[in-house]
């Protein structure tokens, strides 16, 4: 799979509540939400199966809602009984928001 050296419009970023809440107790893992939300930014969709990858390159031309995948750090799936995060910015490019599978 390769990234895509082009960025689009990623609007408002939300967080869901369950994000938020190890955002403030856990440390560093605001520090791998921003790589993550970084990587998302400029076409790295992470974990995806490349099926959604390429599905997320196309998403970028033709306006459609793009979603990265990113693995949480063993350290942090203990903690948080989670093993991903989910990235989705909607197809108007206003909101982007950061939540767990769970919370979808």
């Amino acid at each position: 799979m390769e990234i895509k050296s082009q960025s689009f419009r990623t609007g408002l970023t939300m967080l869901t509540s369950g994000v938020n809440t190890y955002i403030n107790q856990i440390a560093n893992f605001h520090l791998f939400i921003k790589q993550c939300l970084e990587k998302h930014k400029s076409c790295d969709w992470g974990d995806c199966c490349e099926n959604d990858w390429n599905d997320n390159d196309a998403s970028i031309e033709i306006g459609e809602r793009i979603i990265s995948v990113y693995l949480l750090p063993t350290d942090f799936q203990k903690i948080m009984q989670e093993e991903k995060i989910w990235i989705i910015t909607e197809r108007d490019r206003r909101v982007t928001t950061v939540l767990y599978p769970s919370e979808y």
